[in-house]
């Protein structure tokens, strides 16, 4: 390898003495200095000779190469800490992550660590790839007092070991370990297994997931969701989600939520089983049936595209959002249990640490229906940086 060219910005495409630089009023073409081409040793392949030939051959001799298993601990380091955070207006949670993965991409692996100041624990995963095979251990705080139904607080301990086919990496087959403890009460402590299959996809403007749980104790839950998303400048995103736990149900474990506008499982890695209704508390309400829906048209205010000087933070479009959600959680639904809230945000993209796509969300949201005794009011603030746990 030696140096050709000498210029300030860039130089690509050398083609037969020349190449393009790039210069103040755009591409221009240049000569490649000669002297130093010249200096170059280039060797061309040569036919050999025939065998008949008079001309004599020189041989060359062979050159020993000395052969070793690939490793992929050469390359799977990784080279950046990255900042992890999460906002909004009952928790602060702060970490930093990394990841690595090695040049054939077939190896790869993921860590974090957060302080929660709502739950003062330190939460952290670490989670591993070899080919089509998966590993993940989280260690986390797991809690929630809806207003109807029976207090969680807990701290957990997940292992998944999942398994997605070659051709169909969308798909994935896993099996669940888990164990856990009462925070009021450190000597109630239990464990819990399940197997799951999870589907989740991207195609085009409509994003699924769909998840099957089989819990060892008797019990089988299914849930998903879909959200599609059209329109250019003004957009509208339709999104709905749904659950039913058939067997024993067990609250936080098998059960599902509604209310707030979080989701969670962005650091744990795991499904949701918490539905988005804006207008009411995070998790108004658990039971082992729920389903949600809501319509949000994004109109947009602003086209930031800047960040601040070297922070790395970096912040694209402003839009506003008007929302409207319906859903319930019962295990008999009917019009009088029906929630519906509605209200606008303000949101934008932000990307965090060079490339952690995230979003700053801040606005109100209105209970506008409720079933009786349960006497949510509003306005609710809604301020969110980030996912949760």
């Amino acid at each position: 390898m030696q140096q050709l060219t000498f210029d300030h910005a860039a130089a690509i495409l050398p083609r037969k003495g020349r190449y393009l630089q790039l210069a103040s009023n755009g591409w221009q073409v240049a000569d490649l200095n000669m002297k130093t081409l010249a200096s170059l040793q280039i060797r061309e392949a040569v036919e050999p000779p025939p065998a008949d030939s008079a001309e004599p051959t020189t041989e060359v001799p062979a050159i020993a190469v000395h052969k070793r298993s690939y490793s992929p601990f050469s390359s799977i380091w990784p080279n950046y800490m990255m900042p992890d955070l999460f906002i909004d207006t009952d928790s602060f949670q702060i970490g930093v992550a990394t990841e690595g993965r090695d040049v054939t991409g077939k190896y790869a692996w993921d860590a974090g660590i957060r302080y929660s100041s709502e739950d003062e624990l330190f939460p952290w995963r670490l989670g591993f790839k070899v080919d089509n095979w998966h590993a993940r251990t989280t260690y986390y705080p797991f809690s929630y007092s809806p207003k109807l139904g029976t207090d969680v607080d807990e701290v957990r301990q997940d292992i998944r070991l999942g398994w997605s086919p070659v051709r169909f990496e969308d798909l994935e087959v896993s099996a669940n370990w888990r164990y856990y403890v009462q925070r009021d009460n450190t000597d109630l402590s239990e464990d819990e297994w399940w197997g799951a299959v999870s589907y989740r996809n991207a195609s085009g403007q409509l994003r699924t997931s769909l998840t099957l749980d089989i819990f060892t104790e008797g019990s089988q839950s299914l849930y998903g969701e879909a959200v599609y998303r059209f329109g250019e400048r003004i957009s509208t995103a339709v999104a709905l989600q749904a659950g039913k736990t058939w067997g024993e149900i067990k609250e936080g474990h098998n059960t599902f939520r509604i209310g707030g506008n979080s989701s969670e499982g962005f650091f744990t890695q795991r499904p949701t089983r918490l539905f988005s209704l804006r207008g009411f508390d995070t998790n108004v309400l658990d039971a082992g049936q729920a389903v949600s829906g809501g319509i949000e048209i994004f109109w947009p205010l602003a086209n930031l595209q800047t960040g601040y000087k070297t922070l790395p933070v970096f912040l694209h479009n402003i839009h506003l959002g008007t929302f409207a959600d319906a859903g319930f959680a019962d295990e008999k639904p009917s019009g009088e249990n029906l929630l519906v809230g509605a209200g606008f945000e303000l949101i934008t993209g932000m990307e965090l640490a060079w490339g952690i796509m995230s979003q700053l969300r801040i606005g109100l949201g209105w209970p506008l229906k409720q079933p009786d005794g349960l006497e949510q009011s509003g306005p609710v603030l809604m301020i969110q940086i980030g996912r949760p746990l």
